[in-house]
């Protein structure tokens, strides 16, 4: 990305090459109780009142990447989990236009296991 990029007026799109992410992890674990290990907003906070109008923001982003992969979802109340592993995903298409139309391809290792308790 050109520093052109950053000072573009606010009708303009941010072009945006490319990007990669490669090894991640993404952990999304739900307690017994229900909550959510990514629901991480204070609650006790009043809320901003004084809001503005947003801007539009758009972003050309040509081309993108995800490189193997893991993905774990466990619910502990229900005992339940799923394991996507190796995924590689790969897309582009212009995130700029009115409507989005990708082109992608995905692959992965999927795995479920709902483990049921005898009381």
């Amino acid at each position: 990305m050109s520093i052109k990029e950053l000072f573009k007026g606010d009708n303009e799109p941010m072009n945006l090459q490319g990007f990669s992410s490669s090894n991640a992890i993404v952990n999304i674990i739900f307690n017994k109780e229900g909550l959510g290990n990514f629901d991480i907003a204070l609650k006790d906070q009043e809320e901003d009142k004084t809001s503005e109008e947003s801007k539009p923001f758009a972003l050309n982003i040509q081309e993108y990447a995800v490189n193997n992969m893991r993905f774990t979802y466990l619910d502990q109340g229900s005992n339940m989990k799923m394991v996507l592993d190796s995924i590689n995903h790969k897309g582009k298409g212009n995130f700029a236009a009115q409507k989005l139309d990708l082109d992608t391809k995905t692959t992965a290792k999927v795995s479920l296991i709902w483990i049921k308790l005898i009381s």
